[in-house]
């Protein structure tokens, strides 16, 4: 069936069912307030969840062997979602003692445990390449369950990673037929079982009867299960191409993150993608918001794959932020225009001057809150970068781990080089100097003239800082402390403390020499 045609016949499919369940329509307002309140609480739901499983891992001292084979199961697919270090962790304990009591089956539920794990991480093609080491002929019917549970995920996995379309079309095709396959072994009735049939509904085009039955599944499904999760965001996504129930992706795609959420699920992939769907509708700071939450929490489950995915959607929000400082820029002309008028009315007509003191009063203080709101902007630009910088270097350390045992050689001295650290520092660099000149042009014009005559700085390529100046940027920014510069720029503390000292000693005042640098571009 092609693409234009589905989208055709479930258009038609949802304005007959619309009535019927309106409440997606009516009710996106309220999902997303509810859904801004999960997002402010997303930190106690995620210690609630540490927490449980902190309870769960201590009654493993007290489980005998075949206790632990399932309690090992339990903590490898919940820290799945939540830290990937610890579902590696627990599957390969799994996988030793299923190993040392010669259990061939759990040794294998525990290697595909480790293999959805894997593209996560972003190793892909390892992950596949172990997946085919596997012949489900040799499994057991209770084994074959897991085993194309798997290759749904791994091949789902796969296919969210290439942007090639030729492999994206394989790998599509892969996972509907373990779906296919899946519900061989499932029993019916079951609410796995209606999500899988769902599922192959969908993928062989009966859309509308696909949509219709994940809608029905909602009301059985448990909101904190994962489930209820994945079916939602199935049901958003295939809403979001459709400009007539744009609400319906916005109600269970806000359904999914919540639930998402509440179980303290670190993987939200449906609230990024809220995220990029509210940008295009201009709510533009639900969008900032969801993202950057979406991101915060693909980074503390060192989930690459996914934060490589929301790190797509980071042009809308430096886009975002760039149109804002436009129009903050065009609000300051706007006011040193009328300040201008303002001062000659007062000289012209003595007898207002009380009332046109007034007014500048007014417009000074919008004037240095548009100047705060700036470096606001700023700051949330170097939270991003910082946040991306650090997803970056857990990635170096978990992939140098895993090369060190025995893993791509070639891609363990490209991380052992550096090389992946440099390139992205080097990304900050560019992007840090472009916005923070950007929003003050001056500023090294500004700096000059707090320095004696022969020791000034100039700068050795257009819209580039030199060291020195961005770490006097980020004292402008209010982000004194040494040790957080060091870690935005790269460079040691004692470095740091260098060039603070030696800029400071070519001051004409070096006893407020700090304070002149905040106080650049604010009004007196």
């Amino acid at each position: 069936m092609s693409r234009p045609f589905f989208i055709t016949l479930l258009t038609a499919f949802l304005a007959i069912v619309t009535p019927f369940n309106s409440r997606a329509v009516s009710h996106a307002t309220e999902a997303l307030d509810s859904l801004d309140f999960y997002v402010k609480r997303q930190n106690e739901y995620e210690a609630t969840k540490v927490n449980s499983l902190n309870k769960y891992k201590r009654q493993l001292s007290k489980a005998t062997s075949a206790q632990k084979l399932d309690m090992y199961n339990y903590l490898s697919r919940e820290y799945r979602h939540v830290d990937l270090d610890s579902a590696i962790h627990y599957a390969s304990l799994g996988y030793q003692l299923a190993s040392d009591i010669n259990d061939k089956n759990q040794q294998t539920r525990f290697k595909l445990l480790k293999i959805t794990v894997g593209p996560i991480y972003g190793m892909v093609r390892e992950s596949i390449e172990e997946f085919e080491t596997i012949d489900p002929n040799t499994l057991p019917q209770s084994i074959k369950i897991y085993y194309y549970e798997s290759a749904d995920l791994l091949f789902n996995y796969a296919k969210d990673f290439y942007s090639n379309s030729t492999l994206k079309q394989h790998y599509t095709e892969l996972s509907h037929k373990a779906v296919d396959s899946l519900l061989i072994y499932l029993e019916p009735g079951t609410p796995n079982h209606d999500f899988y049939q769902a599922t192959s509904l969908l993928n062989s085009g009966a859309g509308p009867q696909a949509i219709e039955q994940m809608i029905k599944l909602l009301d059985k499904v448990p909101f904190k299960d994962h489930l209820y999760a994945r079916t939602a965001a199935i049901i958003g996504s295939a809403f979001i191409n459709d400009p007539y129930h744009t609400d319906d992706a916005i109600y269970y795609l806000a359904k999914s993150a919540m639930s998402d959420i509440a179980t303290g699920n670190r993987e939200t992939t449906s609230l990024h993608r809220l995220g990029k769907l509210l940008y295009d509708k201009g709510d533009i700071d639900r969008s900032y918001n969801y993202l950057t939450c979406s991101l915060s929490t693909a980074v503390e489950s060192r989930s690459r794959l996914r934060s490589l995915e929301i790190a797509e959607a980071l042009p809308l929000v430096f886009q975002t932020v760039q149109e804002r400082n436009a129009e903050a820029r065009r609000d300051m002309i706007v006011v040193i225009i009328i300040l201008s008028i303002l001062l000659v009315v007062s000289i012209t007509l003595f007898f207002i001057y009380d009332r046109a003191r007034c007014r500048l009063s007014r417009m000074k203080i919008k004037l240095t809150a548009t100047l705060e709101l700036k470096d606001n902007y700023i700051r949330k630009i170097l939270l991003l970068c910082g946040a991306y910088l650090t997803a970056l270097e857990n990635f170096n350390r978990v992939a140098g781990r895993k090369i060190k045992a025995g893993q791509v050689t070639d891609l363990l001295n490209m991380i052992e080089s550096g090389k992946i650290m440099r390139e992205q520092l080097h990304t900050f660099y560019d992007i840090f100097d472009s916005a923070f000149l950007m929003i003050y042009p001056d500023f090294v014009s500004e700096v000059n003239r707090l320095l004696v005559a022969d020791r000034q700085i100039n700068l050795p390529e257009e819209d580039r800082l030199t060291p020195e100046l961005r770490i006097l940027a980020f004292m402008k920014l209010g982000v004194d402390d040494s040790t957080q510069i060091s870690k935005f720029l790269g460079l040691s503390l004692n470095t740091i403390y260098t060039y603070r000292n030696k800029i400071k000693m070519r001051a004409i005042s070096r006893d407020t020499f700090e304070h002149d640098i905040i106080n650049i571009g604010k009004i007196s």
